[in-house]
């Protein structure tokens, strides 16, 4: 889908998310003054979009951003950077998680950046709640770990050519 895509920012929302009017414009903007950097914005997670009070991650307390916390519940990754990394890593599929984890650490060996819109704040319904997460024990971090080293030798995948 990558090769396929007509623009120059895929933005990333998970489902179950309520985003803000103009969530998709703010992505837009900082991506205008920052064309080498990779987004995340805070999510709050609530039972349902009536709850006026969510529980905040990380995000909603700092601009501060790096490799390891490069979230795309909520994000938005040029797609030439995406391109170039070779898009998302599939073996971490089996896990249903990481693919973040693998786009952050391979953009960040290429010298990318990460930033973390603060003003741009969504709210999930909160997954865990409803159903348990398919694939959270059979997760390995000593495989996840691995994958992530071999990006040393080489940050970029053969999945996009």
């Amino acid at each position: 889908m990558l090769k396929r895509a007509k623009g120059e920012l895929i933005v990333f929302y998970e489902d179950f998310t309520k985003i803000p009017e103009d969530g998709l414009q703010k992505f837009w903007d900082a991506y205008q003054e920052n064309k080498d950097t990779c987004f995340t914005a805070p999510v709050g997670k609530v039972d349902s979009f009536a709850d006026e009070s969510p529980k905040w991650d990380w995000r909603n307390y700092t601009d501060e951003c790096d490799w390891p916390r490069c979230e795309l519940d909520w994000g938005a990754i040029p797609k030439r950077i995406l391109l170039e990394i070779g898009g998302f890593d599939e073996r971490l599929d089996q896990w249903w998680s990481f693919d973040n984890v693998s786009v952050g650490k391979r953009a960040s060996i290429l010298g990318y950046k990460f930033k973390n819109l603060i003003d741009n704040k969504a709210t999930v319904i909160d997954h865990d709640k409803i159903i348990p997460h398919p694939f959270r024990d059979k997760y390995c971090p000593q495989e996840v770990n691995q994958l992530l080293a071999e990006y040393e030798k080489c940050p970029r995948l053969n999945f996009v050519v």
